[in-house]
């Protein structure tokens, strides 16, 4: 449990840190860069912190039948 509170308070900061890149630097071209960034580092986030545990139980399930 303390690895996905951790894990989350990452993606908060990382998040945080692009928006006021964001916000100062007003460029397009940045602007989709750090949107795809963002969405990556979501992706990693869902896919490692929620799809992982819930494979793991899968399987563990389908070991003991």
């Amino acid at each position: 449990m303390v690895d996905r509170i951790i894990a989350l308070l990452a993606l908060g900061s990382f998040v945080l840190f692009i928006s006021v890149i964001i916000i100062w630097v007003k460029e397009i071209d940045l602007i989709i860069i750090s949107g795809l960034c963002m969405a990556m580092a979501a992706y990693d986030f869902y896919r490692m912190l929620v799809l992982k545990p819930w494979r793991e139980a899968a399987l563990e399930t389908v070991r003991d039948a």
